[in-house]
């Protein structure tokens, strides 16, 4: 793995052994799919964490006196002031891993007596869908989006808590309209994708130029189609619903619970009701849930499900849910990768004119059912049936109170999460070179019964040109003194 260096004069901490350690812990985590890391001092100890589906996994412990030096590294990567421990700093970087660039965007911040806390950011440009279909979204669904995009001007919301896969849905919608014969501006706090075809203007509230003020812009740019990444006030509200009132389409985002959320949130903002039914084609509320793993998930009756999570009698649509006991692709937990859960909401019919009306949120709903609507919870469901999540996953993620009377997740048919594999009890044999005077390829026994630490380990001992050798616990190390000639021991 590379690292792109932000400053010009070679720093002695790059020769340092941290320095192979951040390349590795970032090596690591890209292979392992992870969109976080972090690292924090708890007790006696820097805990580094991997955010992997969403879900943060504990991977490795080094000792609290390498706390300073591993944010100071990363630091000197992000191009950061390594001085400056008593104030918060965002940098970024590159690096690549394996033929692929991926994009560091690197926060640090003072905690109370423990120094700093780190987290880096990754962006992997891999990930990002290139089209709606690669959404992967129930036929009813993508018909519904595919309808709200049919329109050549007003408004089209994206609803959800950060980390809900906004951003990846609305590039993906403009991939979509990307034909090469519309002017597409976007408006963003970061720029977090650089996309061909499509200008991209950055945020910097410091310098005044604000979501508002960027907008205004913009407008004077003939765009066709305007991506505002996140609506925050009522200046950026008022703009952003005049441009869709005035020939633009404008595509943007807001933080709330569901779809209809945000008309009141829009209200709350100061537009008025008339405006909001006048420029809305639709909005689009979406979760993230974890997908689970086709490498073993096997088929399940639906009778195996929960009660609360069976089709009702006459569902016409398709009904194939699976379990997966965990496997080693998935590191024992059933999932791999992650779906998104939408609830969709399309303004049409008699939608504006109960919106314009200033109807309850309710009776938004019960218009809009007739063209299409589809709650987060019934979208989740969706996707239990169709094998592709499972009742516990759609639980953890939508919450209890969707469920109605509480069910304890044995009682499910669904996947579990499954403890990993145990690793073979035979030492692997890692390849290397002979030892020779200076220690360069001489064997090295590690014994760990942690495999994410081993495999974080072998790798910077094996770029070193070193042999080694793997064992999980006493017995395996023995074994491979009798059969090995081991020059170095590394214990947990």
């Amino acid at each position: 793995m590379q690292i792109e260096e932000q400053v010009e004069d070679r720093d002695p901490a790059l020769d340092a052994p941290m320095s192979k350690l951040v390349e590795a812990m970032i090596a690591d985590s890209v292979r392992a799919g992870a969109s976080d890391v972090h690292a924090e001092i708890e007790g006696a100890h820097v805990v580094v964490r991997y955010r992997v589906d969403g879900i943060l996994r504990e991977m490795m412990r080094l000792p609290e006196s390498a706390g300073a030096s591993l944010v100071r590294r990363v630091k000197i990567v992000a191009g950061l002031d390594v001085t400056n421990a008593m104030t918060p700093q965002d940098g970024r970087s590159t690096a690549k891993v394996d033929g692929q660039v991926v994009d560091l965007r690197v926060a640090t911040a003072p905690v109370a007596r423990r120094g700093e806390k780190l987290v880096i950011r990754i962006l992997n440009k891999d990930n990002l869908k290139a089209s709606i279909p690669a959404l992967d979204l129930p036929a009813e669904e993508e018909r519904v989006l595919m309808q709200m995009l049919g329109h050549r001007e007003g408004m089209v919301l994206v609803t959800g808590p950060t980390g809900s896969g906004k951003t990846t849905t609305l590039y993906a919608v403009l991939n979509h309209l990307r034909t090469g014969k519309v002017n597409i501006v976007t408006v963003e706090d970061p720029v977090e994708y650089d996309v061909d075809g499509i200008s991209q203007m950055q945020v910097n509230e410091a310098q005044g130029f604000t979501f508002a003020t960027a907008l205004r812009s913009v407008l004077r740019q003939d765009p066709d189609i305007v991506l505002v990444g996140e609506i925050r006030d009522s200046e950026t509200a008022t703009t952003a619903i005049q441009a869709g009132l005035t020939g633009h389409f404008v595509f943007s985002t807001l933080h709330t619970n569901d779809a209809v959320s945000a008309v009141v949130r829009l209200r709350d903002m100061g537009v008025d009701s008339f405006k909001i039914g006048s420029v809305l084609k639709g909005i689009v509320a979406q979760r993230l849930v974890r997908r689970m793993c086709d490498a073993c998930a096997v088929p399940i009756e639906a009778s195996e499900l929960p009660d609360w999570a069976r089709p009702p009698v006459g569902y016409a649509g398709t009904v194939q849910p699976r379990r997966a006991p965990g496997c080693k692709v998935c590191n024992g937990t059933g999932f791999r990768g992650r779906v998104a859960v939408m609830e969709m909401l399309p303004v049409e019919g008699q939608v504006p004119r109960t919106i314009e009306l200033s109807g309850t949120q309710l009776e938004i709903l019960d218009a809009a059912r007739p063209y299409g609507l589809t709650t987060l919870w019934e979208s989740g469901l969706a996707r239990v049936w169709l094998g592709k999540t499972s009742p516990e996953e759609i639980r953890r993620v939508l919450g209890e109170h969707a469920v109605g009377p509480a069910e304890s997740p044995a009682e499910s048919g669904a996947a579990a999460t499954a403890s990993p594999p145990p690793t073979s009890a035979e030492p692997a044999v890692r390849k290397g070179t002979a030892t020779d005077e200076s220690g360069t390829g001489a064997t090295i026994l590690l014994a760990d019964d942690d495999a994410q630490m081993r495999r974080l380990v072998r790798t910077v001992l094996e770029r070193e040109g070193f042999r080694v050798l793997e064992a999980v616990d006493g017995l395996d190390t023995l074994e491979a003194i009798d059969s090995n000639a081991v020059d170095l021991i590394l214990l947990d």
